[in-house]
């Protein structure tokens, strides 16, 4: 598994030597599988925060644009074919091995594992079941699998320079389990995004796969448009609507001309600053008050439709709350008085379970300047921190419940936590774990021992263990059952993890990124940042945070089933870790 850790300038040089070289050779000497996309990673942080300051040229990405789209299907050649030449008399890139989460080199996988398997070198005689190296993963009927390589590219300056056409060479195999009804949509394809300099519409090319008991060999030229200059390319390979494995081997991709990017990416891609205000409407409908005491506030955003959820939290928090509600727009032609409507029946609503304890809630209602926005979930996480007004924060999500005994246990948790790290306490982030019940309607521990049973038997879980074990596997679940003392540090950093954290309010908090909307890597992607920033893991192993199920969002399916959707949040998570690489030092930078 490949570590990270931050690295000097006078290390620069060396490094991008030694990944450039590492990544044009094979390493076939050794049978190895990789069960989950799991990153370990290490950091030194004596460089601090980067000199750098991210370059406001540009606010806005073009994944977000409208993409234009063409479709092909691959030009194959049945039977079993012989081997490739080996890679080194090749002008591509041979792309056989997993990304270490922050880096921008190597296959990106998100939570469902992928597998490396490497074997022996082939000879021309070998049938290529027994040699080589194979990436593979399971198909499932409703979901997507899908894993991600993404091409920064140089900056050119002259269109003798420009990559103008990319070409795809690989062996792809298919076990079909079991097909699903005719109604499902079956997604068996490579895809590339690309992005360009005048950050207009990126674009699309879908390369449809065949179904095969043997291994093909693919082959595919795309061709990019003469006019524009290619920045950025996003490989996919994804599979769906069906049971079975799919099998890919001797991935290669060829540019004409080689513009692959190796160094530090520079000018910074900027990250979003927090700019809700400027096409949203802010009211504030209710503040804390000096009546409400207590020195940590639960942040949090929730949509109109799901204000009910907040009634568990009040129930159950008797501390302060900041809270943004966002009502969206179906038409343009919104008034001032339509917008007041929208505002009081808001106000109507948490009167029905808000008619105790309101001077503990700051609320905010949120109404967006024109139709079918994008729901702005980390803007609205921005106002929520902006407007709370106590020394610490539980960042936390709308449909989660903090245990009882948070709130009169915070102090001595806080001192334990920063006791356990060596860093001032506006660096330490201390994890609060979350767990789920199955019911809506089951009852709320009040106790760990009562959590404990629930537990054993199989009322309550760890949160989302079975969709996306990555997201809290840091946690250490086991440890948080056993351990005796009030804290324990993270030991393994990943970069799937996020969990729900408590942190000091200072200048020192990083932000959540707005270009994030809707569903997908909104909320991991400021883990990440607190992690690059220096801040300490810290595990409370007396409390918890409890989640309360729902119905699924419809951006929730919609990003669960419509690839390019996903592909272009995938992009802007790239953008976000070149950002980060430059801004904290990290890698090559």
């Amino acid at each position: 598994m490949l570590r990270v850790q931050l690295r000097s300038r006078s290390m620069r040089c060396l490094a991008i030597g030694t990944v450039a070289l590492f990544a044009l050779s094979i390493v076939v000497l050794q049978s190895v599988q990789v069960p989950q996309s799991r990153s370990r990673v290490s950091r030194d942080h004596s460089h601090g925060r980067s000199a750098h300051s991210a370059s406001s040229s540009s606010s806005s990405s073009a994944a977000t644009a409208a993409v234009a789209t063409s479709s092909t299907s691959a030009s194959t050649t049945s039977a079993t074919p012989p081997p490739p030449p080996p890679p080194s008399h090749s002008s591509g890139l041979v792309l056989d091995t997993l990304n270490s989460g922050f880096g921008l080199d190597g296959w990106w996988m998100s939570q469902v594992p992928w597998e490396v398997l490497r074997m022996p070198p082939c000879s021309p005689t070998d049938p290529l079941e027994t040699c080589g190296t194979v990436i593979r993963t399971e198909c499932k009927a409703d979901s997507i699998r899908d894993i991600y390589q993404y091409i920064p590219l140089q900056e050119s300056f002259g269109e003798a320079a420009l990559v103008n056409r990319l070409n795809i060479r690989l062996l792809v195999k298919t076990e079909v389990h079991q097909h699903t009804n005719l109604n499902a949509q079956q997604v068996f394809n490579i895809m590339f995004m690309t992005e360009y300099a005048d950050e207009g519409a990126a674009t699309i090319n879908t390369i449809a796969l065949p179904m095969s008991a043997h291994f093909f060999v693919v082959s595919e030229d795309v061709m990019l448009p003469l006019n524009r200059t290619p920045r950025r390319v996003l490989l996919a390979l994804a599979c769906g609507g069906f049971h079975g494995v799919a099998m890919f081997r001797q991935i290669e991709v060829t540019l004409q001309p080689e513009r692959r990017r190796e160094d530090c990416p520079w000018p910074l891609w900027p990250k979003a600053a927090p700019a809700l205000a400027a096409d949203h409407y802010v009211y504030r409908v209710s503040n804390r008050t000096a009546q409400c005491s207590g020195e940590l506030t639960v942040t949090t955003q929730v949509s109109v439709e799901r204000i009910a959820t907040l009634e568990r939290l009040h129930e159950h928090w008797r501390g302060p709350v900041s809270v943004v509600i966002y009502y969206p727009s179906l038409s343009d032609q919104s008034t001032a008085l339509q917008r007041e409507w929208k505002v009081q029946y808001v106000e109507k609503q948490l009167d029905m379970f808000l008619h105790e304890r309101r001077d503990c809630w700051t609320v905010q209602v949120v109404l967006p300047t024109a139709p079918n926005r994008p729901y702005p979930i980390n803007g609205l996480r921005n106002l929520a921190i902006a407007a709370a007004s106590t020394p610490y924060l539980l960042l936390a999500d709308a449909d989660f419940v903090p245990s009882p005994n948070l709130l009169p246990h915070f102090p001595a948790l806080w001192a334990a936590a920063t006791a356990a790290s060596s860093k001032p306490e506006d660096l330490v982030a201390v994890v609060v774990p979350a767990f789920e019940v199955l019911s809506m309607h089951a009852a709320l521990p009040e106790t760990k021992a009562a959590l404990l049973q629930q537990l054993a038997a199989k009322e309550a879980l760890p949160f989302r263990q079975a969709q996306s074990p990555l997201s809290h596997q840091a946690t250490n679940y086991s440890k948080w059952t056993q351990h005796e003392q009030l804290a324990y540090s993270i030991a393994d950093f990943d970069d799937k993890f996020e969990p729900y954290c408590i942190v000091k309010a200072s200048s020192r908090l990083p932000l959540y990124d707005e270009r994030f909307k809707d569903y997908g890597m909104n909320k991991v992607t400021h883990t990440l940042e607190l992690w690059a920033a220096g801040y300490d893991f810290i595990v409370s192993t007396r409390t918890w945070i409890m989640h309360v199920p729902h119905n699924p969002s419809a951006a929730s399916r919609n990003f669960l089933s419509e690839m390019h959707t996903r592909l272009a949040n995938r992009m802007e998570r790239f953008h976000f870790i070149e950002w980060l690489q430059a801004q904290y030092r990290l890698n090559r930078c």
